[in-house]
């Protein structure tokens, strides 16, 4: 995909057995098998504050998947939303050293993708979540109203 990939992730934390997070997270090392209700979605994985090049955040999310034009640009899967929490897994590791996707304000996602899953609009709650990390998949959920 993109030589940006192979950065290792010195902090890693792997899927505990007991997940606060939904239990469709899987916690054996395998695929999640995703619903296919749930779309995906592209997003650069950086903060708006650091104008979307750096930092470990959401920009310029859009339905469907990405096609590699753009660095930092990785398909995100929601693999769930239950009780305002959006479980969203990437099929790789995040291009940043850290553990934690911030959102430093809320985050209204594009129209379309709120109508792919059943709304008329999902605002991602600002917030610090924390990613957990299995088989070169990062995973993490993020609240939302």
């Amino acid at each position: 995909m993109f030589a940006i990939l192979v950065i290792a992730v010195a902090c890693k934390k792997d899927f505990p057995q007991n997940s606060s997070i939904n239990s469709s997270l899987n916690t054996q090392g395998t695929s999640v098998t995703v619903k296919s209700a749930f779309p995906i979605i592209c997003c650069i994985i950086a903060r708006p504050k650091y104008n979307c090049v750096t930092g470990g955040g959401l920009c310029d999310c859009r339905l469907g998947p990405c096609h590699g034009s753009v660095t930092r640009e990785f398909d995100l899967i929601i693999t769930d939303t239950i009780n305002n929490i959006m479980e969203i897994t990437i099929d790789s590791e995040l291009p940043y050293d850290a553990d934690t996707v911030h959102l430093d304000n809320n985050y209204v996602l594009p129209a379309p993708i709120a109508r792919e899953l059943g709304l008329s609009s999902i605002t991602l709650l600002a917030g610090a979540y924390p990613v957990m990390y299995n088989n070169g998949q990062s995973r993490f959920a993020i609240s939302y109203n």
